[in-house]
């Protein structure tokens, strides 16, 4: 997609304004005179949400008015978005559209490219499932054996599920809570891993290993039934009890393993910019009882946060064409802000808007 023309009416601190978009978009101003408004116009116009994501958009409105508008014309359609303190509405080509049933990425990933320095900003949770939703599926299955599982590990856990011996849900879903009061270590790991089954769901793919990620309940039966400390088992149990210690303690390493995998392309490239990075996917609790999961990237041991400001958007700059990369019909436009920390103006391909401090009221070259 290319943007082609920009017109705003009543639109933040523009009574309206109407620009032709060139390939390279230099947008230069004083703080405050409305370079970021294009990015915001932008964003608006295709998904009626701010750069941060909020859905609230009625501060938009020029103060005074009632109402905004935005006509975005791009290489393949033209969207106008009227604003009111009531209601939003959208035109496609003319036509009212619902925003539901416009065909774009989801605002994240559009964001994420478009916006650059968005997907950091995001919390660690929603970057990881970013990564995850929109590469390359990966057979769980697969990760379950590369991880240290076994087919006959796979096999008893698939048996378990389907068994009798697994009755009366409710029942077992109370003696957990109930052992949840009595925290011991080995609980907490399990409870923990529980969690992470629950989780799974909604990445459940169609191999061997959904019945696991799909039934909480059944995991949670399994629990009460087999990984509680027993103290007088017999031998078969006990054994039966270390291979699901096995299997839990597989599936563990799953996400850590699953998200090592689906960023490797995108540690990739960011090594061609920083030579001293690492991926942090696993952090300790602070309990000691366990670990969490979690998606860092330390830049010569600093996290994001602590970079300088031209690291930061060299980082972000990586980010955003990765993502880029991922979509079967690429976005291609690139907003970036405050270029002028870098020692040179980035090069950006297809079409990009740069924004940068000048004396001056708002232009744009």
């Amino acid at each position: 997609m290319t943007i082609k023309r920009i017109k705003l009416t009543n639109f933040k601190n523009f009574d309206s304004l109407d620009i032709k978009i060139k390939d390279k978009n230099l947008l230069k101003g004083q703080n405050g005179s409305g370079k970021t408004t294009i990015r915001d116009a932008i964003l608006f116009a295709l998904y009626n949400q701010t750069a941060s994501g909020n859905k609230n958009t009625d501060h938009f409105i020029k103060k005074g008015e009632e109402c905004c508008e935005v006509e975005l014309t791009t290489s393949k359609h033209i969207y106008h978005r009227k604003q009111s303190k009531n209601a939003s509405q959208l035109n496609i080509d003319g036509t009212m559209t619902p925003q539901k049933s416009v065909s774009l990425p989801e605002f994240d990933i559009f964001n994420s490219v478009f916006n650059v320095g968005y997907f950091s900003r995001l919390p660690e949770k929603t970057q990881r499932q970013l990564i995850l939703n929109n590469t390359k599926h990966t057979s769980k299955t697969k990760m379950f054996i590369d991880s240290g599982g076994t087919v006959e590990y796979l096999q008893l856990l698939l048996k378990i599920l389907k068994s009798n011996e697994i009755k009366d849900v409710d029942k077992s879903i109370k003696i957990v809570n109930a052992k949840k009061l009595r925290i011991t270590k080995e609980i907490d790991y399990y409870i923990h891993v529980i969690e992470f089954l629950e989780s799974e769901k909604k990445l459940a793919s169609n191999d061997t290993l959904n019945s696991i990620f799909n039934i909480r309940d059944i995991v949670q039966q399994m629990y009460s039934h087999y990984i509680k400390p027993f103290t007088d088992l017999k031998n078969e149990k006990l054994l039966y009890k270390k291979k699901l210690e096995i299997i839990y303690k597989t599936l563990n390493n799953i996400p850590s393993y699953e998200m090592r995998m689906k960023s490797q392309q995108l540690l990739k490239r960011l090594k061609k910019e920083f030579k001293h990075i690492k991926l942090v996917l696993i952090e300790p609790l602070k309990s000691g009882l366990g670990r969490k999961d979690i998606f860092r990237f330390e830049i010569n041991k600093l996290p994001y946060q602590d970079l300088s400001n031209g690291e930061k958007l060299r980082f972000d700059l990586i980010i955003s064409q990765f993502f880029n990369s991922l979509l079967k019909e690429p976005i291609d436009i690139y907003f970036v802000d405050e270029a002028s920390i870098l020692d040179e103006t980035p090069e950006l391909p297809v079409q990009s808007f740069i924004t940068q401090i000048s004396p001056f009221n708002f232009t744009i070259e």
